[in-house]
């Protein structure tokens, strides 16, 4: 006979095993963003549901002050097709605001049509 420990255990496994079978995989869906200003006014039309702020887990890099944390030396080429060399240090390339505006469009990710993690902004070509 098993102790209680072992048959809570197998109990938890067997639920587990069950869990993950039955998870729908990621959805993945387009969506405009309406109204922002700042991260806890954001809302989102998605499928013909409109998202809070309260809906939504967000990319940090769309935030403000979100640094990419690089630094080094960075060469490029000016408009009049000169070299361009520039010294940067970590937190010199932090975003100045918020990254999305009412109109852009977003790609976000659900697995209950409930809670929605907002990917990125997408723009047309």
């Amino acid at each position: 006979m098993k102790s209680l420990e072992e048959s809570a255990g197998v109990i938890l496994d067997s639920m587990f095993r069950v869990n993950d079978r039955g998870q729908q995989p990621a959805q993945i869906a387009m969506g405009q963003v309406l109204t922002t200003g700042s991260p806890q006014g954001l809302r989102v039309r998605c499928g013909g549901l409109e998202l809070t702020a309260r809906d939504i887990r967000i990319n940090p890099a769309l935030l403000a002050g979100y640094d990419y944390g690089l630094g080094g030396t960075l060469t490029g080429t000016d408009s009049r097709g000169g070299s361009v060399t520039v010294e940067v240090d970590p937190g010199d390339l932090s975003r100045s605001g918020f990254g999305l505006a009412a109109g852009d469009l977003v790609v976000l990710a659900t697995q209950d049509w409930q809670t929605f993690a907002l990917i990125c902004k997408v723009v047309s070509l």
